[in-house]
């Protein structure tokens, strides 16, 4: 008898299904990480598609230099407002 096998080969027989336990564990960790691998694969790709298209809107859209220029022109028209609003409170008796 080997030192291994103990009484009536029950010691390598519960290693056995000791193994076998730990091989369906792997296996469920490695199914698992797969499977989460690609559910991250795909979130990363539809993160990139939304990247794309904020990328493309932002290019379409305005500039701050747009912006900076359309604010100028409403302050002069809204100063000029102003000017005539007052003009005219003046001219009333």
């Amino acid at each position: 008898m080997t030192p291994r096998q103990g009484q009536n080969g029950s010691r390598s027989s519960l290693e056995r299904h000791t193994q076998t336990v730990m091989v369906a564990v792997v296996i469920g960790l490695l199914a698992w990480v797969g499977k989460t691998v690609s559910d991250q694969t795909v979130t990363l790709a539809k993160l990139q598609v939304s990247v794309s298209n904020l990328e493309s809107n932002s290019r379409d859209s305005y500039s701050k230099s747009d912006a900076r220029e359309m604010h100028t022109r409403l302050q002069a028209e809204i100063d000029g407002l102003s000017v005539r609003m007052h003009d005219l409170e003046e001219r009333r008796p």
